[in-house]
């Protein structure tokens, strides 16, 4: 695959194409109609520059992830999808392992807080603290968690999901 180009032109691509979604407002039973972003339209597209450090104090940037193909998944410890959907991510650990794959969770939560939580729950991707800037500052978010980008090993973004599908 061949890259459309960087990450903000795929931000931009996504803000020139929104979806429209309507619903009910209870208060004044009148439809309200609002602007979404469908995340599809960052296929194609590089992804950002980054670099964080694991809890386990690996370093890992864009650049460290290209190779192989990476999953990069968004989450934090109170959101019902984001926890159900570890178990999988985990079986795609096993069956692909890392010398196949990169595996990369940035949590919102803090690094004390994922620690005593993947004592309960185990997640076998490297793990990222206080990543909330992250997804929002360079990842540009206008999405929900979890929120995961499937990238192939030249780091073009191949999709791009939320909601824990």
């Amino acid at each position: 695959m061949i890259s459309l180009g960087s990450y903000e032109m795929g931000i931009e691509n996504c803000n020139n194409n929104p979806k429209f979604t309507s619903m009910l407002n209870p208060a004044t039973k009148n439809s309200i109609k609002f602007k979404t972003y469908d995340e599809g339209h960052l296929v194609g597209y590089d992804l950002p520059p980054f670099e964080v450090s694991t809890i386990s104090g690996k370093k890992i940037n864009n650049k460290s992830l290209l190779g192989k193909p990476s999953i990069i998944t968004f989450w934090f410890e109170t959101c019902p999808p984001c926890i159900a959907e570890i178990p999988g991510l985990n079986i795609l650990v096993e069956r692909y392992d890392t010398t196949k794959v990169n595996y990369l969770a940035i949590g919102n939560d803090s690094e004390e807080s994922i620690t005593e939580f993947i004592k309960k729950q185990p997640f076998n991707f490297e793990l990222v603290a206080n990543g909330e800037q992250i997804f929002r500052k360079i990842f540009s978010s206008y999405w929900g968690y979890p929120f995961t980008f499937v990238t192939n090993k030249e780091g073009i973004i191949l999709n791009a999901f939320s909601g824990g599908k």
